[in-house]
């Protein structure tokens, strides 16, 4: 028998359309007892659920660094729903805090495995995404599945949650052979970490031979725990087949998809792009982001813009002061200078044809002086980074920053949510 904490109860939750409906924790919990078979529910591997509620498991137990802030007693561990063949639809919704840490347990994930057919139908996970979570496995780990076999569909999920396994993908971290996964509208943009560097992928880890993985219209934002940000991990076309979908732009780092900087990423390039995608079988109209907010497109449906794009900052990218390519950042008086090219919020060049307007924000003035970098009458973070969004250096503004390059290009220089394009020429 499946162990349970004692504060959830499990009972066969409410059904609507011949599916269960999950609009709590029990719920949720009691859907994987009857997949499972688990808790005296007879066994369902072809159940249907329907979520009608965000779910948050256990809250705000992650530290930034993605360590735990408690011990793994004190957390609802989660059992993941074993040879799943059903339907499962999130309608839009999350769920928060699912925790598993444990070396025994193969496949792990919301599923621990999704299973089909390899001829005809099979699981179907769709409308749910993953988030604040921490799976662990010393064997397959995804945000929605450790493994995968035959015929399944993953649409319009994604994975904002740590991930590490001997084989880590942010959504699958194996399909097995025969395996043959659809996977379209989708996106991760949690940490995936495998301490093998040919075993991780952003979203699957690794396909076995004889298997397919077909991804259409997605993403991953996000550095892998190799060093890349690849999509899937495979070279060879008769094991997948990537179409109209990006990966993070990193320096001498190519993969299968289409590169796209941070930038990108937060200005709503990509989101414009996944949205417009239409064909027989994919609807994009599912992408939206509000830029200024969001630093991805996400699943919202709608794109709004609020200001300037917020460019996350990872640990790593760059000192808090100097680099080689910032020399030196402090308070100035204002020089004599040419000032910049300040990229207007009403402008079309500050969102790329996308057909909103910005609200006025106050002025905040960027001047340049042969090398440095000057702005004035803005307290707060500063940040730069080159035209490939990649950050070079971030400081603290007390009214006046100086920030000093080692040589002449383009730079984007922010100023808490505003963004200004610098020439800088010798």
């Amino acid at each position: 028998m499946e162990f349970y904490a004692k504060w959830i109860s499990i009972r066969e939750p409410e059904t609507e359309d011949e599916c269960y409906v999950i609009k709590t924790v029990d719920d949720l919990y009691s859907f994987a007892a009857i997949v499972n078979g688990a808790n005296g529910m007879s066994k369902q591997e072809r159940a249907c659920a329907k979520q009608v509620a965000d779910i948050t498991v256990n809250k705000d137990f992650l530290k930034p660094d993605g360590t735990l802030k408690f011990s793994d007693d004190d957390l609802v561990v989660w059992t993941p729903i074993q040879n799943f063949r059903g339907t499962f639809d999130g309608q839009g919704h999350t769920i928060n805090g699912l925790f598993y840490a444990s070396s025994y347990v193969v496949g792990v994930g919301l599923f621990a495995n999704l299973k089909g057919d390899v001829e005809g139908d099979g699981a179907v996970v769709k409308n749910v995404g993953i988030a604040q979570s921490y799976l662990k496995s010393s064997g397959q780990a995804g945000a929605i599945a450790g493994t995968v076999e035959g015929n399944v569909l993953l649409e319009g999920v994604f994975n904002s949650s740590i991930i590490s396994a001997g084989l880590a993908g942010g959504l699958v971290g194996l399909v097995k052979q025969n395996g043959h996964l659809l996977v379209r509208n989708v996106f991760n943009i949690g940490s995936v970490r495998s301490g093998d560097d040919v075993s991780v992928g952003g979203l699957v880890g690794k396909i076995n031979s004889g298997s397919f993985v077909r991804i259409v219209n997605s993403f991953n934002g996000m550095v892998l725990s190799n060093g890349n940000s690849n999509l899937i991990n495979c070279n060879s076309d008769s094991l997948c087949k990537v179409e109209h979908s990006y990966y993070l732009s990193l320096d001498s780092v190519e993969s299968v998809g289409s590169a796209a900087t941070q930038l990108e990423f937060a200005d709503g390039s990509i989101a414009k792009a996944l949205r417009e995608y239409d064909s027989d079988e994919i609807d994009g109209s599912m992408w939206g982001q509000n830029i200024g907010v969001d630093s991805y497109p996400n699943l919202t449906g709608e794109i709004n813009i609020s200001g300037a794009p917020v460019i996350p900052s990872y640990p790593g990218d760059a000192p808090e002061s100097s680099s080689s390519e910032t020399l030196e950042s402090s308070s100035s008086e204002n020089p004599e200078s040419s000032p910049s090219d300040e990229v207007d919020p009403d402008s079309s060049s500050a969102t790329d044809g996308l057909d909103f307007q910005l609200k006025k924000i106050p002025v905040v003035s960027i001047y340049t002086f042969k090398n440095e970098i000057f702005v004035d009458e803005f307290d707060g973070f500063v940040t730069v980074f080159d035209v490939n969004g990649k950050l070079l250096s971030k400081s603290y503004s007390n009214g006046t920053a100086r920030i000093k390059v080692n040589r002449p290009g383009t730079y984007i220089v922010m100023a808490g949510k505003r963004m200004w394009k610098v020439l800088l020429k010798r």
